[in-house]
């Protein structure tokens, strides 16, 4: 998995600029770490499980005093009774010894699987949220672009404001035009400075909202050309095969209870040793080698049907499983479906708004001409420059829109797509 994020990584900055910039702050973030962690752990578990399946070594050492020493007594007809020692008070016992699960109805079999498959799962996880993150760090960009654009538009328009009021203050020194035209301009000013104030706000939130996401406060001055394939293929994507992974955990979840099922046989050789002392060479009672091979059968005959009982709760989990795959599968293939036909929808408005400003510059233009020839108002005037204004923003905030929408339909294919589409 590192190496695949690795890949990702060096794909980014190969391609570089503002926006992968920010993709490569959120692979090094917080959220991305603990995941990360997080799939160590799985590993780890997977690498203590493998364990299972193969001999144990173990070794002990066992030193005894006992109260009183080990006596048999003797009880015959007409005699008194005799006592005889057994043992010594001091005994000392030592064993290294080898134990191997010979069958076990296939459970550590399918356990070790278990784990492999929860590692995997916790690995696509892992790259699931990265597409997620990737995705919120598109829309907050996307979003922010747009802001940019209408505060530039704003503040071009407040230039046009301004020059448009100087030239009435010349036409109210002539007497040329009445007051309440120098105060409608100065109304648009005021207005134009308190709307730029407003998307300052906005601007800073969506800057704190992407540092916070990926460590970096862009600009966004410019969007990311992306390309989308012709074929776009959503059953590769990283959450989905990790559905696919937690129904195959179910499933040796299930061959794990049907292995009570089966006996369990077992193998054990030990070199033992016995003695009064850490010599280990007897006590005169006992032989001192006590070493030994050997075997353990053993089935479960009865158990309330506690087990029986899982294994069909098992059988019903793997259903709902399966039925909420396709169901999530479908839900996909139905969100890539309508984004592409938005998409469409947005690409036809980015045409309509590019219009609109072309006729709004064309009728800001004729306006100002006149107005200089005293045949337009101020209010006419200022009418003129706000609506230009409006429709640049219009045209930018459509272009956030396409951008957001194609790094949607991307993420929704997969993470992969999404990368490639930078290129």
């Amino acid at each position: 998995m590192k190496k695949i994020v690795l890949i990702s990584s060096l794909a980014l900055m190969l391609f570089g600029g503002e926006f992968q910039e920010i993709l490569q702050g959120i692979d090094k973030g917080l959220a991305l770490q603990a995941k990360s962690y997080e799939v160590e752990a799985k590993k780890r578990l997977y690498e203590a499980a493998k364990g299972m399946d193969r001999p144990t070594l173990d070794a002990s050492l066992i030193a005894t005093r006992l109260k009183d020493t080990p006596t048999m007594y003797l009880h015959l007809p007409g005699l008194p009774v005799r006592g005889f020692p057994m043992g010594t008070e001091r005994r000392y016992e030592g064993e290294i010894s080898i134990s191997y699960p010979l069958f076990s109805g296939f459970a550590i079999t399918n356990m070790i699987e278990k784990s492999r498959l929860e590692a995997i799962k916790a690995q696509l996880k892992k790259k699931d949220l990265r597409r997620r993150l990737y995705l919120k760090a598109a829309m907050l960009y996307g979003g922010l672009f747009s802001l940019q654009k209408k505060k530039k538009a704003l503040i071009e328009a407040k230039k046009a404001l301004e020059q448009s009021y100087a030239k009435a203050r010349g036409f109210y020194d002539q007497g040329l035009i009445a007051l309440s035209d120098l105060y409608n301009i100065e109304a648009k000013l005021q207005e134009t400075d308190a709307q730029i104030e407003a998307l300052n706000a906005k601007i800073e939130n969506f800057r704190s909202r992407l540092r916070y996401l990926s460590g970096i406060a862009p600009k966004a001055d410019e969007l990311v050309d992306l390309l989308i394939p012709k074929r776009l293929d959503p059953l590769h994507r990283s959450d989905i095969v990790a559905l696919q992974e937690a129904l195959e955990v179910t499933k040796k979840e299930q061959a794990i209870v049907r292995s009570k099922f089966y006996p369990k046989v077992g193998l054990k050789a030990a070199f033992r040793r016995f003695g009064k002392s850490l010599a280990l060479d007897g006590d005169g009672f006992r032989n001192a080698d006590e070493s030994y091979v050997g075997a353990s059968v053993a089935i479960n005959l009865y158990h309330g049907g506690s087990d029986q009982k899982r294994l069909e709760a098992l059988r019903y989990k793997e259903l709902a499983q399966q039925a909420f795959l396709k169901d999530y599968i479908n839900q996909v293939m139905t969100n890539l479906e309508s984004a592409k036909i938005e998409l469409k929808a947005l690409k036809a408005s980015l045409k309509a708004a590019q219009a609109q400003v072309k006729a709004a510059k064309s009728y800001y233009e004729l306006t100002l001409g006149r107005y200089k020839n005293q045949l337009a108002s101020a209010d006419e005037l200022s009418r003129s420059i706000a609506s230009l204004a409006k429709a640049k923003g219009q045209v930018a905030n459509v272009k956030a829109k396409i951008f957001v929408k194609k790094s949607q339909i991307l993420l929704l294919t997969s993470l992969d797509s999404f990368i490639k589409g930078m290129r």
